[in-house]
C-alpha cells in the first residue's frame, strides 16, 4: 500500500472530508446550491453534526428492520396529529419519486414539507444529529412550494433532552420549522402555524399519582413547551 505523505497526505484527507457514509449521499459540496443557500450559514455545522454521526454508525439487517419500525410509527403520529388539527396530509406513496417528502401537510395557505427521524433512544447525542440530518433532507425535498419541517422522534424523550434539541435548533437553525416527538405522547413543534400540535406528555399515571402527575405536566410546560411559545411571540 502507497504510503502518503506530506502534500499528498492533506489532499487525500481533504478528499475524505466529502466521502459518502455508508448508505448516504455526500453531505458537503455534493448538496445543490439551492439547498445550500437555504441553509445559509448553518449549513456546515449541520453537516458536520451529520457526518460526524454518520462515521460512527454500524448497521446489521436487525437493527434496520427496526429503524424501518421506528420510522413508520414515527410518520403515524405526526401525520395524525397533523390530520387531528385540520390539516390536509399528503404521505410519500411508493411510487413517489425519490425526493419527496415523508409528508406534505397544508393548512390556510401554509405548505410544510415534513422530514421525520426516528431514533432508538431519546438522548441528545443521538437525536442531535438525527435532526440536522432531517433539516439537510428537508431543505433538499422541500423546493419552492414548501417550507422545510425537520421532525426527530424516538421511544421515549426526556423533556431536557427535547429541550437540548431546540436549543441546537436555535443556535444553528433559526429559521427551520422544527417539531420533536416521541411515542409517549410528547409533541413540540416550532414553526408558523405549529403550536396547537404541542402536547405534554406525562409518564406517571395521573390516576394512581395526580400531585406527582400534575408537578410533572407543569414542569414541563414551564422548560419546554413555554420556551417554544415565547421564542415564536
Amino acid at each position: 500500500m502507497k504510503r502518503l505523505t506530506g502534500t499528498e497526505g492533506q489532499l487525500d484527507s481533504r478528499k475524505n472530508l466529502h466521502a459518502r457514509p455508508r448508505g448516504g449521499r455526500p453531505l458537503h459540496d455534493g448538496a445543490p446550491r439551492q439547498l445550500r443557500d437555504r441553509l445559509g450559514p448553518a449549513g456546515p455545522r449541520l453537516q458536520a453534526t451529520v457526518f460526524a454521526w454518520s462515521r460512527g454508525t454500524v448497521e446489521n439487517s436487525d437493527a434496520e428492520h427496526a429503524s424501518i419500525d421506528r420510522g413508520e410509527h414515527a410518520e403515524g403520529l405526526v401525520a395524525d396529529a397533523f390530520e387531528r388539527t385540520g390539516w390536509r396530509v399528503a404521505r410519500r406513496g411508493p411510487r413517489s419519486a425519490r425526493l419527496s417528502p415523508d409528508l406534505r401537510v397544508s393548512r390556510r395557505g401554509i405548505v410544510y414539507a415534513v422530514q421525520i427521524k426516528a431514533g432508538p433512544e431519546g438522548r441528545p447525542d443521538r437525536l442531535v444529529p438525527l435532526f440536522a440530518q432531517a433539516v439537510i433532507e428537508a431543505g433538499r425535498v422541500a423546493g419552492r412550494s414548501a417550507t422545510p419541517l425537520a421532525v426527530v422522534a424516538a421511544p421515549r424523550i426526556a423533556p431536557c433532552a427535547a429541550a437540548q434539541i431546540v436549543r441546537f435548533a436555535d443556535d444553528y437553525a433559526p429559521d427551520a420549522a422544527l417539531g420533536v416527538i416521541d411515542f409517549e405522547g410528547l409533541r413540540v413543534f416550532k414553526g408558523p402555524q405549529l403550536e396547537d400540535l404541542n402536547a405534554e406528555q406525562v409518564w406517571l399515571d395521573v390516576g394512581s399519582h395526580p400531585a406527582r402527575g400534575r408537578e410533572q405536566a407543569d414542569l414541563i410546560r414551564k422548560r419546554l413547551l413555554q420556551r417554544v411559545i415565547d421564542s415564536e411571540a
